[in-house]
């Protein structure tokens, strides 16, 4: 282990420590901190450093610790009899976190995660599409701290969340993370960019201003990166406008914006990304209605789509320009493997160039971003949160589909605040439509399925899957 390696490991024990020995820490906000929008839990990325918390230092304690354990349980119930075939994960991270706060005007925070996945095998290289060999890792998730000058400008240095956007599934606009969120999961577990962020309000008009600079992989003037937003409000409309530039990325711009009208909230974003003469346009557009149900509670229901021109019709396509390779190179590979196996498809005492080529390969497979490979997608939303007297309940029930390759899914989610402290999830995910990427398995990969087969293991096809999170604040 470097020393770069065992910075977040140095970390993690550190918060344990503090944990351990500082016994005059509060359980202050607790609640809030857990379950609402407290900037310790879970919208800690939220920009609005205009509201930072003015009460009197000497009232409370400066210096807040905390942090979660979050347990995932899923199991895939597949199309098959053969039991090797009934994948099982188990998931699990602890976050830990300090926060200080000597006065109203200065802060720091601190965030490290360990994770640990009991279903992994140490020293497995081999891959699985959507699955890491790796048992158990340490991340640094945030570290930053927060300053005003005048109270009029606002300073942010060090690894924070930026999360940009306005539509609630697919985000065309949220261009300074370097993945993608998730939409199936519960909490956006990516971690904070490197950063040095300037935060200009106008709160006569409710504008915001962003300035970022980019520090991750930085070591030299030349791959320096930037990013700027702004954000309008007129009236009920809200307006975003992005851009963002980086050294070996391609320089992206886009706008965001969302409106309310009586019951009804329209959003949509239109990204930009300058790859080539001709810009790349990736578009999402979503409306969601409330309806008003029984006495005081509500039903929502949403839709959204998502327009991506530089996507694949199929996973076939999308494969093969991941890989590089062209539809002749794909036959000749074929006639290869026939002639020598006999039909069989192995690969077998390979030369270190050769292995090296398929390691390549396999990574490259592993880059396939789910959610943004097909040119046009879409998604149903309906939601019931605390309906009657289950104040502690939530329902949930949402359908994905790529509509270039016609595969889906669909989830219905069930979410129940138990003791205060834990919340428990739960849900069933069935899986329809053609073979494709939201129906994975044999029949999903084309022609060159046979060629797959020893850069990654290919996943059976899937009935259902079942799925148990566990989230307590500690």
């Amino acid at each position: 282990m470097n020393q770069f390696q065992a910075i977040p490991w140095a970390l993690f024990l550190f918060l344990t420590t503090g944990l351990c020995s500082s016994v005059f820490a509060q359980e202050r906000d607790r609640e809030e901190e857990m379950f609402g929008t407290d900037a310790r839990g879970d919208d800690i990325f939220s920009d609005d450093e205009a509201d930072e918390d003015s009460s009197d230092p000497f009232e409370e304690d400066t210096l807040e610790m905390g942090g979660s354990l979050y347990f995932q349980l899923s199991g895939v119930i597949p199309r098959t009899q053969n039991l090797n075939d009934y994948a099982i994960q188990a998931p699990g991270n602890l976050d830990l976190y300090l926060d200080a706060r000597p006065n109203d005007r200065v802060r720091g925070f601190a965030k490290g995660r360990v994770l640990w996945n009991p279903s992994a095998t140490d020293g497995d290289t081999s891959s699985t599409f959507g699955t890491s060999p790796k048992r158990t890792d340490a991340l640094l998730d945030e570290l930053w701290m927060r300053f005003d000058a005048a109270r009029t400008v606002f300073f942010t240095v060090g690894q924070a969340h930026v999360r940009w956007g306005a539509t609630r599934i697919w985000n065309p606009v949220d261009v300074v993370q370097p993945s993608r969120k998730d939409p199936l999961a519960f909490y956006d577990l990516r971690t904070g960019v490197p950063q040095v962020k300037m935060h200009i309000p106008v709160e006569s008009l409710g504008w915001n201003f962003y300035v970022l600079g980019l520090l991750d992989s930085v070591d030299t003037a030349r791959k320096a990166g930037g990013a700027i937003r702004s954000e309008l409000v007129f009236g009920t409309v809200e307006m975003g406008l992005t851009g963002a530039m980086r050294y070996g990325m391609d320089p992206k711009t886009g706008v965001d914006i969302s409106a309310g009208i009586g019951d009804v909230d329209l959003t949509g974003e239109c990204g930009l990304s300058f790859a080539r003469r001709t810009p790349e346009v990736q578009v999402s557009s979503g409306l969601e209605y409330t309806v008003p149900i029984f006495d005081e509670d509500s039903l929502i229901l949403g839709t959204e789509f998502f327009y991506n021109p530089s996507g694949y019709n199929n996973l076939e396509d999308a494969v093969l320009d991941t890989l590089g390779f062209s539809d002749s190179e794909v036959e000749l590979a074929t006639q290869y493997f026939q002639n020598r196996d006999g039909g069989d498809l192995e690969v077998t005492n390979l030369s270190p160039e050769s292995q090296e080529a398929l390691d390549r390969y396999s990574q490259a497979l592993q880059q396939l971003e789910p959610f943004y490979i097909g040119k046009l997608y879409g998604g149903a939303l309906i939601m019931l949160p605390r309906p009657g007297t289950w104040n502690d309940t939530s329902f949930t029930l949402l359908t994905l589909s790529n509509l270039s390759d016609l595969s889906a899914l669909s989830r219905f989610d069930v979410s129940y605040q138990a003791l205060t402290y834990l919340q428990v999830q739960t849900y069933i995910s069935g899986f329809w439509g053609r073979p494709g990427e939201l129906q994975p398995g044999p029949g999903a990969w084309g022609e060159i399925e046979s060629l797959l087969a020893p850069l990654v293991t290919i996943p059976p096809r899937q009935l259902l899957q079942l799925g148990l999170n566990l989230r307590m604040s500690l």
